[in-house]
């Protein structure tokens, strides 16, 4: 996870204690918090590599951009991230031929 900021604007502060809390929650094992001062050259390239263009910002799995993200919204992206992948396949029933009799007999009205 990727945390831009700056030492200028009021919300960045609020959602660097969203993202230490979160930290917090987690354990700091399972979750590599990366800052960057978004007005220093550093800062910037990671910025336009990842196509942050506004601070406080957060990307999450250097997909999912969150600019001035309240505590509930970084949250939800983390979830979604770590949400097991579920596709749905196509069920494609075979009609075993040992078993015509029997399904003949049971669409056969009495």
């Amino acid at each position: 996870m990727d945390f831009f900021y700056s030492k200028v604007d009021a919300a960045s502060p609020v959602v660097e204690a969203s993202l230490k809390e979160l930290e917090q929650s987690m354990g700091h094992d399972n979750l590599q918090l990366n800052s960057h001062d978004f007005f220093t050259d550093e800062g910037r390239r990671k910025a336009q590599l990842l196509k942050v263009t506004k601070v406080p910002a957060v990307v999450i799995g250097g997909k999912t951009l969150l600019e001035n993200p309240t505590k509930n919204q970084i949250f939800d992206g983390v979830n979604v991230m770590l949400a097991p992948k579920v596709e749905s396949t196509k069920a494609d029933f075979m009609k075993e031929p040992s078993l015509g009799v029997v399904t003949q007999a049971l669409a056969t009205k009495p």
